[in-house]
């Protein structure tokens, strides 16, 4: 068996548009530069780190609610939350 011929004509093609494109994109980066495009949740970003950072590092609301408590003699803690919030505590520590 013989095979002769080009090829088959619509490879041609495809090549030369895959070409073209190429040098328009090319010529397109020289002449604009490359682009990037942040989304409006990535441009939250800086104001929500603003907020973060101007939180108190201690709840003060909280901390008197339970210095109430206390001294009323009514402060009761669930042995759940304790152990959940100890296991927390560790887990953290041994990722950090």
């Amino acid at each position: 068996m013989k095979i002769e011929g080009r090829g088959p004509v619509f490879l041609e093609k495809l090549l030369a548009t895959y070409e073209s494109q190429k040098k328009h994109t090319q010529a397109a980066r020289k002449e604009h530069g490359d682009a990037v495009e942040i989304s409006d949740l990535a441009r939250s970003v800086p104001e929500l780190a603003r907020l973060a950072v101007a939180l108190p590092e201690v709840r003060e609301d909280k901390v008197r609610a339970i210095k109430q408590q206390l001294q009323e003699g009514t402060y009761r803690v669930s042995l759940d939350e304790l152990v959940d919030g100890i296991l927390k505590e560790l887990q953290a520590c041994r990722r950090s």
